[in-house]
């Protein structure tokens, strides 16, 4: 999810969790409360199994950290590694080496196997080279 709709996601949850504590207050349970919960991906399934108040999915505390840690997240790049066997691996990454790094995780197609694996460059969505 990318961090705008992240952020707006837990900016309606922190709004939304007064009204589903008030259902859970008097009685209600997880078909009462899934209108509010399930747009917000607030869903896991010992929440549905036995929603409580004190559950931390209603922790304001918890989303207001969350939020925090999101809006301080640094955005990674679409980053493109070429490697010396003609291939070409595209991955979300913070920079060139991070990107080689998850390109060296990727297990080279069958025939490419007995070749040594090199990274031979990292370009950008723009086709820029990045060091």
């Amino acid at each position: 999810m990318d961090k705008e709709k992240e952020i707006k996601r837990i900016q309606e949850i922190i709004k939304t969790i007064p009204a589903i504590k008030t259902i859970l207050k008097v009685g209600g349970g997880w078909n009462e409360i899934k209108f509010l919960c399930e747009p917000l991906e607030m869903d896991d399934t010992a929440f549905r199994e036995k929603p409580h108040i004190s559950d931390y999915l209603l922790d304001e505390n918890y989303w207001k950290e969350k939020l925090k840690k999101v809006k301080k997240k640094k955005p990674k790049k679409l980053l493109t590694v070429i490697v010396n066997v003609n291939l070409e691996y595209t991955f979300e990454a913070k920079n060139a080496d991070d990107a080689i790094e998850q390109a060296e995780n990727v297990e080279l197609p069958k025939q490419y196997v007995e070749d040594s694996f090199e990274a031979v460059k990292v370009i950008d969505e723009n086709d820029e080279v990045v060091d």
